[in-house]
């Protein structure tokens, strides 16, 4: 099954019909339900590992930086670590107790150098926060980028831009408009000419705190005919001389918001407090013509919100980095996340149905408050999880006869 199988079976199973949009009518997307379908699989995936993946991905670590975020790892096989320029240092991984002992219960938290060690942390856990946005800034054409670590700023206050940014601020209204700001374009000129210099303007949705994991926005927007908004989740660090840009991914892992009204985007993996919106036009730029119906208050955002799935750090590296530094990992993980209702993982293909048995407990623990109802729910898991340890072992030492050894 699929993610929206997984959902519309859950809500059927428990009559939680408020956990969709509007069962009544078939609507089953989400409005709540993913958060115990989500829960359920990670503890599927602590009671009975599904078969081994593993995975290499890279972390980008800052200065005085020593917790971390490695998504989805299990156990740790190989590790390396990069400066900007390249170089390669020796770090090693240890036991988190190890790690102790190796500091006397002290770890030098304070003492910025060279990562030498990373332990994986003891606990996993996570938790749902949701934020209204703090303050609104501007990416415009003359913002500076360090070559050597990528961090760009300061940003401007979206109040203080002026006319370069194409950008207002109207209370809790932010608008995009080209013709209150560029006034040296005649009616029906084709705009290719200054095209990169209006849509380079980029408007920055700062939250009050950086949160590790997922992160969901919600926009609601205003949009004219041939606009469209693209919205990437950025990472920005306050100094004491101004906001800036540390983590900028890359546009193709960005969404785009095409039409007018509440929008949901999602971005599964990451350490975020911040999302940019960068105004679009649907057109070619060639296509373009100065028209109040194309450009006159291109796009305009009514609302914006944000909800996190916090994870807290799962690996730590001491000493804590002297500098900006690349992680390089390879490790077993755990089984893949949902991005979206099409998407499937290894439980809800293999064992759906157990899947949602275990969405369902954390509807008895958070709804109905009925904790022995779920442990009565998790020893039926417990009874199947036994079953399919014991088939994955069969199948992990199980091979053809013809390859068998014979001992003794």
């Amino acid at each position: 099954m699929d993610l929206l199988e997984i959902r519309t079976n859950l809500v059927r199973d428990t009559g939680h019909w408020e956990l969709v949009t509007d069962a009544e009518d078939d609507d089953f997307t989400d409005n709540g339900a993913d958060r115990f379908i989500k829960d359920g699989q990670q503890m599927l995936d602590e009671l009975c590992p599904p078969p081994v993946v593993t995975r290499e991905q890279v972390t980008r670590v800052f200065q005085g930086q020593y917790l971390v975020y490695i998504p989805q790892i299990r156990a740790l096989e190989n590790v390396k670590i990069y400066d900007s320029d390249g170089a390669e240092y020796d770090i090693e991984h240890v036991e988190y107790r190890e790690l102790l002992d190796l500091y006397d219960e002290e770890l030098p938290i304070d003492d910025e150098s060279t990562p030498e060690y990373i332990s994986l942390l003891p606990i996993r856990n996570q938790s749902y926060v949701s934020l209204e946005h703090s303050s609104w800034y501007v990416i415009g054409n003359e913002i500076t980028i360090n070559e050597e670590t990528g961090v760009a700023g300061p940003l401007s206050s979206i109040e203080n831009v002026g006319n370069e940014s194409f950008w207002d601020q109207d209370g809790t209204l932010i608008a995009h408009s080209v013709d209150a700001k560029y006034t040296g374009i005649t009616p029906s000129e084709r705009l290719s000419d200054i095209f990169n210099y209006i849509f380079k303007s980029i408007a920055v949705c700062v939250f009050p705190d950086t949160f590790i994991g997922e992160m969901t926005v919600s926009v609601d927007v205003t949009l004219t005919e041939k606009m469209r908004l693209l919205c990437i989740p950025y990472t920005v660090l306050e100094s004491d001389d101004g906001i800036y840009v540390t983590e900028q991914p890359e546009e193709s892992d960005g969404q785009y918001i095409d039409e007018t009204g509440k929008q949901t985007l999602n971005f599964e993996k990451g350490s975020y407090n911040s999302f940019v919106l960068i105004p679009k036009p649907i057109a070619e730029e060639d296509e373009l013509l100065w028209s109040d119906d194309i450009l006159e208050e291109s796009c305009t955002i009514n609302n914006v919100y944000s909800e996190y799935l916090e994870r807290s750090a799962n690996a730590i590296i001491i000493p804590p980095a002297d500098k900006v530094y690349k992680i390089k990992t390879i490790s077993t993980a755990y089984d893949a996340e949902f991005t979206d209702d099409d998407s499937e993982t290894w439980w809800s293909v293999n064992h759906p149905e157990l899947l949602i048995l275990a969405a369902r407990v954390g509807i008895e623990t958070s709804l109905h408050r009925n904790e022995s109802g779920a442990q009565a729910i998790r020893n039926q898991i417990q009874q199947r999880i036994m079953e399919i340890s014991a088939h994955l072992t069969y199948q992990r030492v199980s091979g053809r006869h013809d390859k068998a050894v014979i001992n003794g």
